[in-house]
This record gives C-alpha cells, structure tokens and sequence, in this order.
C-alpha cells in the first residue's frame, strides 16, 4: 500500500477561533499586563492570556514553575504561570538569535554573538557562568549530567558538564559552514539536533557513548520527544519513531514546529496550531492564532512564542 492511499483520509478540524493576537498585545503592552482572554472553546483549546514579552519571543522553555522567553533584545525573561506576568528580565547579551533550556539546577542560554553559553540560576534570576562553546552556538537540550548546544556554523555540537561548567566533548555533525546543527531535542532515547546543511538531516546521538546512532533525512527543525518516541517534522508530513517499532509517516500534515504533552502532539502549520492524538494521529481540531513561532508544553498549557504578538497561552479542552 502506497503512503498515499494510507494517509488519504478526512482530516476534520474544528472550527477556528481567530483571535487578534498582536492588538491584544499592544494594549497589554500598555498597561504593563497580560490579557485575559475568555475566547471560543474548540477541540483544541482556547487561548488563555496574552503575555507581553520583548520582541522576537521565539525560543521557549519551561522549568522551575516557570516559562522562560528569550527575546530578540537578547534578554531572557520569565514569566510566572500561576499570574501570566513577568516576573524577572535577565540580560544574557549575544544579538538576536539563540535558545534556551531548563534543567540540571539551571537555565542554559545560547549566545550565537558570542560563542557561549549563559548559565542562568533560577534561585537569583542572574548569570553566574559564561561558557565557551562552538561557533554560532543555536539550539540547547538537556540530559542527566549533560547540556547539549548545536553549533550552527562549525558543523558540531558541544557536550557541556553542568557539574564543572566546562565542555567535555565535541561531536561532529554535518560540514563545517553557514546552515549546520540548528535545533536539539533531548530526550531519554538520545539528542536529536536537526542539520540543515546535511540535505535536512536530524541525527541522534547516543548520551552514553557521544556517537551518532540514527538519522532520518529530509526532516527539519520541528521536534516533539515523548516517552517512548519521537515525531519528526518531514518531507512527507510527520514521522512517528516509535521505541522498538518501525518508524511511519503518522501524519501528513507538514507542520513547522512540534510540542508533545497532554497526550497530545502539538503542531504549528503557518498561522495555526493542529491537534492531534498522540496513539492514533487523529486531527482533533485547529486553533488560528496569527503570526509564526516555537511550542512547548508546560504546566498542563501550550506556549506559544507569537513573533508578532507576544507570548501565547493556550488551556488545552479535556
């Protein structure tokens, strides 16, 4: 049976509720608050509050009780999830690109300016280490006993110990170059780091040994790590790598970037973010919320880093 006559189904999605994100912002903006927002509820949720942020609010994180933004002012900036307000605003420096991760006792902030990466203590919401890395330092994943950052233009990817804040490997992935290791999701079945410049390869590599033990090509930076998998956002539509299974096209639905929490996979196709059931792949419903961004699931809520609106809260229905 052809990819096609197995996938050729009815997609439903529910009604939109289509919301004006970026307006909402800019009052919120205004008066220093997030906007609450009693919207429409469908199959996917309804948006829950507007968070003003700095601008370019792409990269997200949640850890400590709390969401952690990095702006394009290359500010990182946590946001409380119990009152939807900011709460603290870290100068990391480092331009406009970069990304962060939470865990092993810290926020670690990629600085592509610089070539480091910013230890964060979340106890004092202040920067007590500065740590070299690669060149053009992008996407951060975490692991016990591990930090792991891409570098974007050096073709590697640089093993941090959290214990001595010092580089203890780095590993080689794709060629050296504009373009090269982007995103890192990391997970209990290894770090998977999306290459670019390696016909849109993602790799994984194995924490314990360093190597590279998979690849899944014409797969791009939208990466979703569940318990016993992952979903890979592809060519062909999202891939389903199952623990001990054959890997299948699980949806065609071309999604850019992925979330996974909730019993859900969270997906973002252009200006809307889709359901769908994390066993079967089902469509459960569509949400148009403007703009482009990064997920992450945290605290029973979606996140949505809204490049034009702000931070996006989203309450997931039942």
């Amino acid at each position: 049976m052809t990819w096609q006559a197995r996938f050729a189904r009815t997609w439903r999605r529910a009604a939109a509720s289509t919301t004006l994100l970026a307006l909402m912002a800019c009052d919120a903006a205004s008066e220093g608050k997030a906007i609450e927002t009693t919207a429409a509820v469908n199959s996917v949720g309804a948006i829950a509050a507007t968070i003003p942020v700095g601008p370019r609010p792409l990269p997200l994180a949640g850890g400590f009780g709390s969401i952690w933004v990095r702006n394009g002012d290359g500010e990182v900036q946590r946001i409380d999830v119990e009152t939807n307000s900011v709460v603290a605003t870290i100068e990391v420096g480092g331009g406009p690109y970069g990304y962060l991760v939470a865990g092993e006792g810290a926020v670690w902030v990629s600085r592509f300016d610089d070539d480091s990466v910013s230890r964060i203590d979340p106890a004092t919401n202040s920067v007590v280490a500065e740590i070299e890395v690669g060149s053009a330092p992008e996407g951060v994943g975490v692991t016990p006993g591990a930090i792991w950052v891409a570098n974007h233009h050096d073709g590697t990817v640089s093993r941090i110990d959290p214990a001595t804040n010092r580089v203890v490997a780095t590993i080689t992935l794709g060629r050296e170059g504009p373009s090269g290791p982007l995103v890192v999701a990391a997970g209990q079945d290894g770090v998977w780091v999306n290459v670019p410049n390696s016909g849109d390869t993602v790799f994984v590599i194995d924490p314990v040994t360093n190597a590279v033990s998979a690849s899944y090509q014409d797969c791009y930076d939208g990466i979703a790590l569940g318990i016993d998998g992952a979903w890979l956002a592809c060519s062909s539509g999202i891939v389903r790598v199952a623990t001990g299974a054959e890997d299948v096209l699980w949806s065609p639905i071309h999604g850019e970037k992925l979330a996974y929490g909730g019993g859900s996979v969270w997906v973002r196709e252009a200006e809307s973010i889709i359901r769908l059931d994390a066993e079967t792949g089902r469509t459960l419903g569509e949400l148009e919320v403007g703009g482009t961004g990064e997920l992450t699931y945290f605290d029973e809520a979606l996140w949505y880093g809204n490049e034009s609106a702000g931070l996006v809260r989203i309450s997931p229905s039942p």
